[in-house]
């Protein structure tokens, strides 16, 4: 029989600095080649107005464990809302034979928050002061907390389509919050004096624009939804990019819109090679760092693995 671990367990075990410190050493350990992505493959199906979308993940990390997770989410991207989501991460211990099943629902939301303020932390200002968050779901809620955990700001502006959710979001989370949380009406609003902005919406067409944003401002972009374009083009080709997987990057919403152009990314280079999420955790990238940088994660199952065996290590035994 497997070991099994549920969200209720992974919640107990695993805190916002955990997964923070999990996705760190994660993309660490990609830049260095030790974590590796496999396959990933996606099946798009519509049920009358819902679509149906089943996401695997696979990843190995030599000598320690392989490993898979698998999404099933039903949602409607025309409305900007997610729906029902079933996520599981299957691990196989690579010492002891040992098998794994965790719930990956936690683990999906805190570890993609992470990444987003990871990738502040790496490429953006030292001290910044304001950050926009444009989104109210589970990722937004998760990128929320890692920004205001790792990077410290003294405001984190929330702003979404609804009042109500953007609203209630910002009420929610303050109490686990040092900086002050404020539900604006507007993207503009929320992003134009921000030195870090996080947009986390699954919408099919642009809702950030290039001229709103902040000169040198970070901008974390999550991404990975081949139906999802949150971003103008002129994003792509004015600021450095850097993504997490290239290959994930070409399959994302936003680079499908504008595969014309896409040779016309600049794209941060590391060794003669398009960089990565990490190569900029190693800091190999510092020279672009403050300098307006979009990091665009498409979500990887490195995050999904080392958060799960993160988990499995704090659980207790005997």
């Amino acid at each position: 029989m497997p070991i099994e671990l549920t969200d209720d367990q992974v919640c107990r075990l695993m805190g916002v600095s955990d997964f923070v410190d999990s996705c760190d050493q994660a993309f660490k350990l990609y830049g260095a080649g030790e974590l590796r992505n496999l396959t990933r493959e996606e099946a798009l199906e519509r049920d009358g107005n819902v679509d149906v979308f089943r996401l695997e993940l696979a990843g190995d990390w030599g000598g320690v464990l392989q490993g898979r997770k698998v999404i099933v989410e039903r949602s409607d991207v025309s409305t900007g809302r997610l729906g029902d989501r079933s996520a599981r991460i299957e691990l196989s211990l690579t010492q002891s034979g040992e098998r794994v099943e965790i719930d990956a629902e936690l683990i999906t939301n805190r570890r993609t928050g992470a990444a987003a303020a990871l990738g502040a932390r790496y490429l953006g200002p030292e001290r910044p002061s304001i950050i926009g968050v444009i989104g109210s779901g589970r990722i937004a809620e998760s990128s929320t907390l890692a920004l205001d955990h790792l990077l410290g700001p003294e405001r984190i502006l929330i702003t979404s389509r609804r009042a109500e959710t953007r609203e209630r979001l910002a009420e929610r989370l303050q109490p686990d919050t040092k900086a002050d949380l404020l539900a604006v009406q507007s993207v503009e609003e929320a992003v134009s004096d921000s030195d870090v902005v996080v947009t986390t919406v699954p919408t099919p067409e642009p809702i950030l624009t290039n001229d709103v944003l902040k000169e040198g401002a970070h901008l974390s972009v999550i991404a990975g939804d081949p139906r999802t374009v949150q971003l103008d083009l002129e994003i792509l080709l004015e600021r450095p990019v850097v993504v997490d997987d290239l290959k994930q990057a070409y399959g994302s919403g936003d680079f499908l819109r504008y595969a014309e152009d896409r040779d016309r990314v600049p794209f941060v280079r590391c060794g003669g090679r398009i960089a990565t999420i990490g190569d900029a955790a190693l800091g190999l990238l510092d020279e672009v760092r403050g300098q307006g940088v979009v990091t665009y994660f498409t979500g990887m199952a490195i995050q999904d693995l080392h958060a799960a065996y993160a988990a499995l290590m704090k659980r207790p035994t005997g």
